[in-house]
């Protein structure tokens, strides 16, 4: 086994701190009234003025709030909505043309030489596998990329971060569209105005938004799929060629 080294990146503070933080904005503009153009003013004005402690104590409060909308985005886009509802949008379910809905994830002639080179090293048949656990094929290869292609995973952890990121910002921005209609529904029955419709702005912004994050979160996923793949695929490759090599040199 090779010594896996993956540095601290950008992504292990920002990619927490920037969703916690939206969603506190967030937060505060929801709460605010909707009629009240300077609603957000003394909010402003407490930033500006902000000492270290607090400032400090705020960061990684966002810090922490961005650790726990991962984790529930994780499952609630994941493993319910991806892996229940929607399992032909998962990249690992395609890998195998029979088995899914949309296009295959790669050509038939690489898919039969990975089934084959699969079954090789994992001494299993994965037609005897049934369709919904086939998955699993997956996170064997991610074992193997992970013990022995550190310089791979060190480039598939950019997509893992990537597609976290966006999971997590396409769960914030659909729950805040929900909670602005909400708003918007309460201020309806009271004295209706103008202003109260910058609910209906702000739910329809969050909703573009959420699709757009949802869009790059499938899109990253599956670029993260695709370099394990990959990966697995060429060290199990270059592994029997090897393999043949020294063969050779031992009959010899």
């Amino acid at each position: 086994m090779r010594e896996l080294k993956i540095p601290f990146t950008f992504y292990d503070f920002f990619g927490y701190f920037l969703p916690g933080l939206v969603m506190m904005m967030i937060i505060i503009v929801l709460l605010s009234p909707s009629h009240d153009i300077n609603g957000l003013e003394p909010v402003a004005k407490t930033i500006q003025n902000i000492k270290l402690f607090p400032g400090l104590c705020i960061v990684l409060l966002c810090y922490a709030i961005g650790h726990l909308l991962s984790s529930i985005s994780s499952w609630l886009l994941e493993k319910q909505l991806l892996g229940k509802r929607m399992p032909h949008k998962v990249p690992e379910n395609r890998l195998f043309p029979s088995e899914s809905k949309e296009d295959p994830l790669f050509s038939e002639e690489l898919t039969d030489k990975f089934k084959l080179i699969a079954e090789k090293e994992f001494e299993i048949k994965i037609d005897q596998i049934e369709g919904k656990h086939r998955s699993e094929v997956f996170w064997l290869c991610n074992t193997v990329v992970v013990n022995e292609c550190p310089n791979i995973y060190s480039r598939v952890f950019v997509f893992l971060s990537f597609y976290g990121f966006a999971r997590t910002m396409s769960f914030i921005f659909g729950v805040s569209a929900l909670a602005f209609v909400g708003r918007l529904l309460l201020e309806l029955f009271d004295t209706p105005s103008f202003w109260e419709w910058s609910s209906l702005g702000l739910a329809i912004v969050c909703g573009i938004l959420c699709c757009v994050f949802f869009y790059e979160y499938i899109r990253f996923l599956k670029y993260h799929r695709q370099e394990i793949f990959y990966g697995f695929y060429n060290y199990a490759v270059g592994k029997s060629t090897v393999d043949v090599n020294d063969e050779e040199t031992t009959s010899g």
